[in-house]
Formats: structure tokens, C-alpha cells, sequence
């Protein structure tokens, strides 16, 4: 949505004009580029003959355009739309807020107009929850989202896999906040993340939570080799087992 700042000036009648809007964003340099212009409205019997200059900034960032002419407002000139101007905003991972300033010098006129500008950005890495409901082949990751940056959150990611680069063994998935990972290898440690994205793109990831799955077996059914799961009763209920094979020099979880 296009910002605007208006100055309207007497002797002789003009308005200025100063306009900026978000022309693209750069994800990977965490960059939004905004487009600007600057524009004159005025009369034809309007006239300045002496020298100014409309220009356009952005604090903290810097100057991105000026209009600067002697005669300042000549006679009979309907005025001008100077731009596009280009300047490029870092984000720091965030929603920001920055201030448009439009400066006016000539004549008696010294006159600084600002507008506050908004500019949103991809969601906050959520934070993680944990890692609970571990068997042989399945475990349950949980997170919570944080902010979604000033742009409506279209969806979040669950991820997982057995190194922390996430290459190896990698599912991805479409998740609520709560989902089961399946298909796990028994014995292997897992590493979990999550992301959001919104209308900007996918946001950072979380940080990295791991579980170690539960040692497991196979028996057969006469079909086929299932899954299955040792258990021993501990007086309340059954629990789960992990099978533990000592190679000599340590006890190593079985796959």
C-alpha cells in the first residue's frame, strides 16, 4: 500500500508530494526494497524564481531522491513526478517501521513532513516444545508459533532427520503444531525444526530439538516382517524396552 506525504504551500500555491512503496524483497540479503517518487502539484500561474529542492529519505538509511532546480517553480510548469527512486531497507529478520521524510527548502519555506511506513517480513522461528511419544519408529515433535511479522501466517512446517544439517533421512511436512513423524529407524537419533510462512515467504527456522528413537524388532506374521515392540510390566503398566548389544568395549542402542 502506497505511503504518501503531502505539503500544501501558499505564495505560491503548490503541493508536494513524497510516496514510497514496497517494490520487492530480497529473502536470502534480508532486504525490501521500496520505490519512491516525489511530485510537485501546482498551477500554471504559480511561480518561485529563486532556487530549492524537494527531497526524500528515509531515517536511518538514508537519501533517496531530490528534486533541485533554480527557478525553483518556473511559470507556467505544472510541476513534476520525478522517480522512480530506489532504496533498500534491512530488516533485521523483523516487522519494521521506519520514518519518510520529505524536506522543503526555498524561499521562507524550510518545512520537514514524516510518515511512518510499515513493512512486513517473514514469521518468526517458532519455538519448540519438545519431543515426546518415542517408539521404535515413530515420535511426536511439538512447537509453538511466535509472530507472523505483520503479514496473516498461511501455513507452518514440521521437519525432521538424522543429522542436523537436515540431508539425511529428511521428512517434511505440513503441520498444526503437533505432528507424529513415522517410519522412523529404531535406535537412531532424530533432529526436529519448524517454520512458518505468510504472505513474504517461509520465516527462519526453529532451533534444533533431537530424541533418540526406541530400539526395535521385527517378527513375522506369516506374511510378512512387522514392527513390533518389547515391553515389561513394572507393576502399573506395561513400558516400553530398549534392546542395548555390548560390542566389546560399550553397550550400543540395536537398530
Amino acid at each position: 500500500m502506497t505511503d504518501r506525504i503531502s505539503s500544501s504551500q501558499v505564495s505560491p500555491y503548490v503541493t508536494f508530494y513524497l510516496e514510497a512503496d514496497v517494490y520487492s524483497r530480497d529473502l536470502n540479503a534480508g532486504t525490501t526494497r521500496l520505490v519512491c517518487r516525489l511530485r510537485a502539484s501546482k498551477g500554471t500561474g504559480s511561480y518561485y524564481s529563486g532556487s530549492g529542492s524537494q527531497t526524500g529519505s528515509v531515517d536511518g538509511v538514508g537519501t533517496f531522491g531530490s528534486h533541485s532546480a533554480s527557478p525553483f517553480l518556473p511559470s507556467g510548469s505544472t510541476g513534476w513526478n520525478d522517480g522512480p527512486f530506489y532504496i533498500d531497507i534491512p530488516m533485521g529478520g523483523a516487522l519494521r517501521t521506519v520514518t519518510l521524510r520529505q524536506a522543503l527548502r526555498y524561499g521562507n519555506v524550510n518545512s520537514d513532513g514524516t510518515a511512518a511506513f510499515s513493512i512486513a517480513w517473514t514469521p518468526g522461528a517458532p519455538i519448540g516444545l519438545g519431543v515426546d511419544q518415542i517408539g521404535p519408529t515413530s515420535a511426536r515433535y511439538r512447537f509453538s508459533g511466535t509472530t507472523d511479522n505483520g503479514s496473516a501466517i498461511t501455513g507452518w512446517q514440521a521437519q525432521c532427520a538424522t543429522n542436523t544439517a537436515f540431508t539425511t533421512d529428511v521428512q517434511t511436512v505440513a503441520s498444526n503444531g503437533t505432528t507424529t513423524f513415522t517410519g522412523l529407524r529404531p535406535g537412531a537419533t532424530y533432529y526436529f525444526r519448524s517454520r512458518g510462512s505468510n504472505g513474504i515467504g517461509w520465516g527462519a527456522w526453529s532451533s534444533v530439538q533431537s530424541a533418540t528413537t526406541l530400539s526395535g524388532f521385527r517378527i513375522w506374521n506369516g506374511t510378512a516382517w512387522v514392527n513390533s515392540e518389547l515391553r515389561a510390566w513394572d507393576g502399573e503398566k506395561w513400558t516400553l524396552c530398549e534392546l542395548y548389544a555390548h560390542d566389546g568395549e560399550k553397550w550400543t542402542a540395536c537398530g
